[in-house]
């Protein structure tokens, strides 16, 4: 693919992305996609023969993106604070592809391809989740008595309460999805509670604090 193809090929994938974020995938169509980008629906069916080629490859990106979102912020000074500000950056990651989310993990967007593709993403999540878990018990911010079973769940409690804050800011206007994403971020500190230690706690009031103030 030569550099002219690569560029168009990126601005398909912008303009998508920024109209299925607006109207959603079901209302989306290449038609629709041709008059926005002032090309011919031929040029985009080249890149991608189908609208779903478009919402897989929006997927994938939004995937990279928030993998490498995730990594940058783990570090081994993890404390409570800083598990906040990184689901705080996870929700507006995922807020920016918020349209093929709703769609990719719904019922019609269920398809082989993205079933192997969410494992691929589950898995690496998780098995950052654990280093972060591992961080949070050498600074003393939660117990290291948390059971196998109990480790999961905690993980996709905060999966499904991401979810919903992507969900519900959704139908909000612009101007209110900041203060949203703090208050989701800290919701999605609580399958932790019950295992923090005492700083742990105090992390947690000052950050319930913080996000009251808003």
């Amino acid at each position: 693919m030569n550099i002219e193809e690569n560029s168009t090929r990126l601005s398909i994938l912008e303009r998508a992305n920024s109209i299925i974020n607006q109207i959603g995938m079901s209302d989306f169509r290449i038609d629709t996609l041709s008059q926005s980008l002032k090309i011919s629906p031929g040029n985009i069916t080249y890149h991608f023969p189908k609208k779903d080629d478009i919402s897989f490859s929006i997927w994938q990106r939004c995937q990279r993106d928030l993998i490498s979102s995730i990594g940058s912020q783990i570090n081994q000074f993890m404390d409570v604070k800083q598990l906040y500000l990184l689901f705080r950056q996870i929700i507006t990651t995922l807020y920016n592809y918020r349209g093929t989310l709703n769609y990719m993990l719904g019922d019609s967007g269920v398809i082989s391809r993205s079933r192997k593709e969410n494992k691929i993403l589950w898995d690496s999540t998780f098995e950052k989740y654990q280093v972060i878990k591992n961080y949070l018990v050498i600074n003393k911010a939660i117990k290291s008595d948390i059971s196998n079973e109990l480790d999961i769940l905690c993980f996709e409690s905060h999966l499904t309460l991401i979810g919903w804050a992507v969900n519900h800011a959704y139908a909000e206007d612009i101007e209110e999805i900041n203060a949203l994403a703090e208050r989701y971020a800290l919701v999605s500190l609580s399958p932790l509670l019950p295992f923090l230690e005492k700083e742990g706690m105090k992390q947690y009031n000052d950050i319930l604090s913080f996000v009251e103030s808003v």
